[in-house]
Order: C-alpha cells, then sequence, then structure tokens
C-alpha cells in the first residue's frame, strides 16, 4: 500500500509542561489503514504561505467541491505537495493535496464540544477522570473514510495521546507531569 507522510499536521493544546514535554519532536503515527500521520505539536501553519497561482486547478476543485467552508482558505506548500487550511466553525481544517492535486488526507482538529459521542463514550469509559483537551480527526486516501481520532487527555498525573479507530482505543504516547 502506498505510504503517505503527511509532514506538520496538527497542534497540541496540552498547557504548561505537557507542551514543552511533547513539543520535542514529532512522532509517526500508523492510522491501521496503510498510511503514517507525522503529529508535530507545532501550531498550523508551519510553511510559507503560497499564491494560488502555484497551487493546481485540480487541488482548487477538488477543495472548493469536497469542503464548502473552505472560501478563504490559505495555500501553504508542503514536502509533497499543498496543504490548504481553513476553520469550518471551531472546527481548523488541514487539507492535503499531492503535487498533481491529488487529495490525500485530511485532518480536522477541535475540542471535545465537536468529538463524535461514540468516540467520546470510548474514551470515557476507560479515562472518565481525564480531561479531553484536544482531538485531531484524519481521513487519508488509503482509510476508505474511516477517521482515526487522536484524543489528548490530561489526567491529574499525565498526559496521554489515545488513538480511536474502528471502535478500538489504544495509548499512543504517555507522559508525566512531573
Amino acid at each position: 500500500m502506498k505510504t503517505f507522510l503527511l509532514s506538520s499536521v496538527a497542534a497540541l493544546m496540552l498547557a504548561g509542561a505537557a507542551n514543552a514535554t511533547l513539543a520535542q519532536s514529532p512522532r509517526n503515527v500508523f492510522d491501521g489503514k496503510g498510511d503514517y500521520i507525522s503529529i508535530n505539536e507545532s501550531v498550523l501553519p508551519h510553511g510559507k504561505a503560497i499564491n494560488t497561482d502555484f497551487v493546481s486547478k485540480k487541488a482548487m476543485k477538488d477543495l472548493s467541491k469536497s469542503f464548502k467552508n473552505s472560501a478563504g482558505a490559505s495555500w501553504e506548500q508542503s514536502t509533497d505537495g499543498v496543504v490548504a487550511t481553513f476553520n469550518d466553525g471551531d472546527i481548523k481544517d488541514a487539507i492535503y493535496y499531492d503535487k498533481k492535486g491529488n487529495w490525500q488526507a485530511t485532518m480536522k482538529s477541535y475540542f471535545e464540544s465537536s468529538l463524535n459521542k461514540n468516540v467520546r463514550a470510548i474514551v470515557k469509559q476507560k479515562y472518565f477522570d481525564d480531561k479531553i483537551t484536544y482531538i485531531q480527526e484524519i481521513v487519508t486516501v488509503n482509510s476508505q473514510d474511516t477517521p482515526t481520532y487522536i484524543v489528548h487527555l490530561e489526567g491529574a498525573t499525565d498526559f496521554k495521546l489515545v488513538r480511536v479507530q474502528d471502535g478500538a482505543m489504544d495509548v499512543l504516547e504517555q507522559y508525566n507531569k512531573n
């Protein structure tokens, strides 16, 4: 299967010490559908905004057709193509296209209030005392429209990143607060 590495995907909204600890290096997360996703805790956008004259017409057409609230999107060059970013209400969207303008991935970043209730129930069943601080919802070209959720949690003594996919949950990373 084709592996696609997304660069500089989204932000961690964890406070204080966790941000310093987690922001040290990007991590590659296997989405279970054939793609690796690089999660970098720095805030998007990373790249230099580019003029839409340098964006393929195919990518621009797909963005406006597939994402109705994308008017005013900013475009940036990435290692593998271009990224369109825009806000859809409280949700930050990043849409990745390859150099030919083919859609590769979508990442939505948001807070608990926008989280799918079934995903929230899965997380809270095990981590009922932890606070959900941020969510990254990722769909890639290979995921067959099945999202992978990276849920950022803050507990009394630690921070966790958990992945929820197809109803299953696993811990990607865990850091002590001290």
